[in-house]
Protein backbone atom coordinates (compact mmCIF):
# COMPACT_ATOMS: atom_id res chain seq x y z
CA UNK A 1 0.00 0.00 0.00
CA UNK A 2 1.06 3.57 -0.38
CA UNK A 3 1.70 5.88 2.44
CA UNK A 4 -1.25 6.31 4.61
CA UNK A 5 -2.40 9.40 4.86
CA UNK A 6 -6.09 9.04 6.01
CA UNK A 7 -9.12 7.16 7.86
CA UNK A 8 -12.21 6.16 5.96
CA UNK A 9 -15.00 5.15 7.49
CA UNK A 10 -18.04 3.10 5.71
CA UNK A 11 -21.51 4.16 6.87
CA UNK A 12 -23.75 1.12 7.35
CA UNK A 13 -27.27 2.09 5.98
CA UNK A 14 -30.15 0.21 7.78
CA UNK A 15 -33.35 0.60 5.52
CA UNK A 16 -36.70 1.57 6.93
CA UNK A 17 -39.02 -1.28 8.27
CA UNK A 18 -41.15 -2.33 10.66
CA UNK A 19 -40.66 -3.81 14.15
CA UNK A 20 -41.98 -6.89 15.87
CA UNK A 21 -45.21 -4.81 16.60
CA UNK A 22 -45.82 -3.53 13.23
CA UNK A 23 -44.22 -0.08 13.77
CA UNK A 24 -42.56 1.70 11.24
CA UNK A 25 -38.96 2.18 12.31
CA UNK A 26 -37.12 4.97 10.21
CA UNK A 27 -33.81 4.16 7.56
CA UNK A 28 -30.77 5.49 9.92
CA UNK A 29 -26.95 5.23 9.30
CA UNK A 30 -23.98 4.13 11.84
CA UNK A 31 -20.07 4.33 11.64
CA UNK A 32 -18.73 0.92 10.51
CA UNK A 33 -14.82 0.02 11.45
CA UNK A 34 -12.85 2.54 10.27
CA UNK A 35 -10.05 1.44 7.75
CA UNK A 36 -6.48 3.35 6.93
CA UNK A 37 -6.07 4.56 3.30
CA UNK A 38 -4.33 6.84 1.10
CA UNK A 39 -6.51 9.78 0.08
CA UNK A 40 -5.64 11.62 -3.00
CA UNK A 41 -7.78 14.85 -4.02
CA UNK A 42 -8.82 14.38 -8.15
CA UNK A 43 -10.91 17.80 -8.14
CA UNK A 44 -11.92 20.71 -5.67
CA UNK A 45 -13.71 23.90 -5.72
CA UNK A 46 -13.97 26.29 -3.03
CA UNK A 47 -16.29 28.92 -4.86
CA UNK A 48 -20.03 26.94 -5.02
CA UNK A 49 -22.83 29.44 -3.58
CA UNK A 50 -26.09 29.04 -3.24
CA UNK A 51 -28.96 31.34 -1.86
CA UNK A 52 -25.83 33.32 -0.10
CA UNK A 53 -24.59 30.17 1.37
CA UNK A 54 -21.14 29.18 0.46
CA UNK A 55 -20.30 25.45 -0.34
CA UNK A 56 -17.17 22.98 -1.54
CA UNK A 57 -16.97 20.64 -4.50
CA UNK A 58 -14.75 18.04 -3.95
CA UNK A 59 -13.83 14.48 -5.41
CA UNK A 60 -11.59 12.17 -3.99
CA UNK A 61 -9.83 8.78 -4.95
CA UNK A 62 -9.23 6.62 -2.11
CA UNK A 63 -6.49 3.37 -1.65
CA UNK A 64 -7.27 0.61 0.62
CA UNK A 65 -6.27 -2.85 0.98
CA UNK A 66 -8.35 -5.11 -1.22
CA UNK A 67 -10.70 -6.53 1.64
CA UNK A 68 -14.63 -7.11 0.68
CA UNK A 69 -15.93 -3.40 0.17
CA UNK A 70 -19.97 -2.70 -0.26
CA UNK A 71 -20.96 0.85 1.49
CA UNK A 72 -22.88 3.27 -0.59
CA UNK A 73 -21.41 6.20 1.60
CA UNK A 74 -18.06 6.63 3.65
CA UNK A 75 -16.90 9.29 5.50
CA UNK A 76 -12.66 10.49 4.92
CA UNK A 77 -10.71 12.39 7.19
CA UNK A 78 -6.52 13.06 7.12
CA UNK A 79 -4.23 11.52 10.16
CA UNK A 80 -3.52 14.96 11.44
CA UNK A 81 -7.52 15.18 12.46
CA UNK A 82 -9.05 17.33 9.12
CA UNK A 83 -12.51 16.05 8.64
CA UNK A 84 -13.53 16.24 4.72
CA UNK A 85 -16.95 15.12 5.17
CA UNK A 86 -19.49 12.47 4.46
CA UNK A 87 -19.65 11.50 0.64
CA UNK A 88 -21.28 9.10 -1.89
CA UNK A 89 -19.13 6.21 -3.37
CA UNK A 90 -19.41 6.85 -7.07
CA UNK A 91 -17.21 3.37 -8.04
CA UNK A 92 -15.32 0.72 -6.72
CA UNK A 93 -12.44 -0.58 -8.48
CA UNK A 94 -10.31 -3.90 -7.60
CA UNK A 95 -6.71 -3.43 -8.95
CA UNK A 96 -5.73 -6.96 -8.08
CA UNK A 97 -2.44 -7.02 -9.04
CA UNK A 98 -1.05 -4.70 -6.48
CA UNK A 99 -4.09 -6.14 -3.92
CA UNK A 100 -5.12 -3.02 -3.74
CA UNK A 101 -9.55 -1.36 -3.83
CA UNK A 102 -9.61 2.26 -5.50
CA UNK A 103 -12.62 3.86 -4.33
CA UNK A 104 -13.97 6.73 -6.08
CA UNK A 105 -16.00 9.23 -3.81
Amino acid sequence: MEIENGILTPMVITPAGRDEKGYMVPASSAPGAPVHCNIKTVKMNNVGKQDGNFFKIASYEVLIDLIPFSATRVKLAYDDGQDLGEFAVISTIPMRSVNLLKILV
